[in-house]
């Protein structure tokens, strides 16, 4: 894999599986190719898949300004939902933390923090 991730566009999202040690720049990284998409303005649905992460190197404050980036762009997309999935307990406190981040600055993006591909893909209802 030459990058820590993998992208797939699918018929109304987008998914993003990351492998190997996930570091606030990987983030960056998959986050401006995920803005840069020409049908990013008509996602339905992001999948953010950390299941293939074996090291978790981003931090509570480098999930607030992910939160903050994500704020702007979402004006470009807005109502979207957004699964983030892992069964790592760190991984999801930081999910947790980046959801809460977004929620204080009002996104409009619906989150769930998801065990299986399978749980986002019902809740995603696709």
């Amino acid at each position: 894999m030459d990058v820590p991730y993998l992208f797939y566009k699918e018929p109304s999202g987008v998914k993003v599986e990351f492998e190997g040690t996930y570091s606030f720049s990987d983030n960056n990284q998959a986050t401006v190719e995920l803005y840069d998409h020409p049908e990013f303005s008509e996602l339905k649905y992001i999948i953010w898949d950390f299941t293939g992460v074996s090291r978790m190197e981003m931090t509570p404050v480098e999930t607030d300004i992910a939160s903050m980036m994500d704020k702007e762009a979402s004006s470009r997309l807005p109502h979207t939902k957004v699964a983030l999935i892992t069964q790592d307990p760190f991984t999801r406190q930081l999910c947790q933390s980046y959801i809460a981040d977004c929620g204080n600055r009002k996104l409009e993006w619906d989150f769930l923090v998801a065990d299986t591909l399978e749980q986002a893909r019902k809740w995603i209802d696709v």
